[in-house]
């Protein structure tokens, strides 16, 4: 069985934590012996400094061919450019991994750029949803309309969480599966020593949605109150250099650290030697590093925004509303007081059972073989 996945962002060693959910998805898949190769459609503003046009490269034993279009000032030009620059790139590809059984797009705005090819060639269409603004509450116009054609044209229809199905189902009457994101068998509880002083740990890209700006505010109160307090902050992102400052105001630059991008399968060392992970996202439709804290066996303080309700509970965590400084401070503060009462062997063991490669890489086989009967 072949089958092409086709992503708007892929992993690479200059990004090595771009969409690094759906490289994991891959190699799981590659596991269970699915002949797999990817195609990343790049968009981005010509500002976004990166090699152009069509070109194959790889990144950890998989095959991606990289179609790069500069479109990000002109998103009326997005759908026409990157139909055209699909139709380009596969007619290309076909001829090094032959024509795929199965087109696996990840997210939907991406799906509607591959359904001419799955017409033109009659190839099966399988969508992974992982959008936040396809939640009602964060959806506009243009994402509907783009999200329920590509629903409409796929054969099979995936959503990384319960939450997100339920915010699909008003714009589709297909079945949709839920399939949550993998974690890597090298995210598990290693019990080693940690740092003497308490360390929040913080991963994501560096946007407003993240809210990195709370979680830096909350730690400068918890900081005054408990000096033996640190925090790491993982990821970069257009808001690096607005949140450094953010820093320095807060007298707080000796106390925290910018470890910029690591490669993913480098950090459960360092979600090993912290105490707890603190993310007070606006949106998250599953919220993969809050799984990867607690598989690694330390607390999370995360935020009601939906995907994170599906494994986060008083057992290796604590969830709070959005956009509430105060609760967040306080989370921080429960954490500080009570961070060791959480069983971090038991925590790890209980995510990974629901999220390991083998149990999802199994999920997504017996869905393709499905489109065949």
């Amino acid at each position: 069985m072949k089958v092409l996945v086709v992503s708007g962002g892929y992993p690479s060693k200059k990004n090595p934590i771009n969409h690094i959910f759906i490289h994991n998805q891959v190699k799981a898949l590659q596991k269970r012996g699915i002949d797999i190769s990817v195609l990343e459609i790049d968009v981005r503003s010509i500002r976004r400094k990166r090699k152009l046009g069509f070109f194959r490269d790889g990144f950890e034993g998989v095959t991606v061919y990289r179609m790069a279009i500069p479109c990000g000032p002109v998103p009326y030009l997005l759908p026409l450019l990157a139909k055209i620059s699909v139709n380009y790139a596969f007619k290309k590809i076909v001829k090094t991994f032959g024509k795929p059984d199965i087109l696996h797009a990840h997210f939907g705005e991406v799906a509607a750029w591959v359904i001419p090819i799955k017409l033109k060639y009659n190839i099966y269409l399988t969508v992974t949803e992982h959008f936040s603004k396809v939640m009602r509450m964060n959806r506009t116009k243009r994402v509907r309309l783009y999200s329920k054609k590509a629903y409409e044209n796929a054969d099979a229809l995936i959503a990384v969480s319960n939450i997100l199905r339920d915010n699909m189902r008003d714009l589709t009457n297909k079945n949709i599966v839920v399939v949550p994101n993998v974690l890597p068998t090298y995210f598990s509880f290693k019990n080693v020593k940690k740092s003497q002083n308490f360390t929040y740990m913080s991963v994501g890209n560096l946007n407003y949605g993240k809210r990195f700006d709370i979680t830096i505010k909350a730690f400068s109160q918890i900081n005054k109150k408990y000096p033996d307090t640190r925090l790491i902050i993982v990821g970069i992102g257009e808001l690096e250099d607005e949140l450094i400052s953010l820093v320095c105001e807060n007298n707080i630059t000796e106390k925290t650290e910018f470890l910029g991008a690591i490669p993913n399968d480098k950090l459960p060392d360092i979600y090993s030697s912290c105490h707890c992970f603190v993310l007070p996202s606006m949106f998250e439709t599953f919220g993969v590093v809050y799984a990867e804290a607690i598989a690694c066996g330390i607390p999370v303080v995360a935020t009601k925004c939906g995907g994170p309700e599906d494994f986060v509970n008083d057992s290796n965590g604590l969830i709070v509303p959005t956009d509430d400084l105060e609760s967040v401070i306080g989370a921080m503060e429960y954490m500080y007081k009570n961070a060791k009462k959480y069983d971090g062997d038991k925590i790890s063991v209980a995510t990974l059972e629901k999220l390991n490669e083998e149990r999802i890489g199994k999920s997504l086989v017996n869905i393709y073989e499905n489109l065949f009967e």
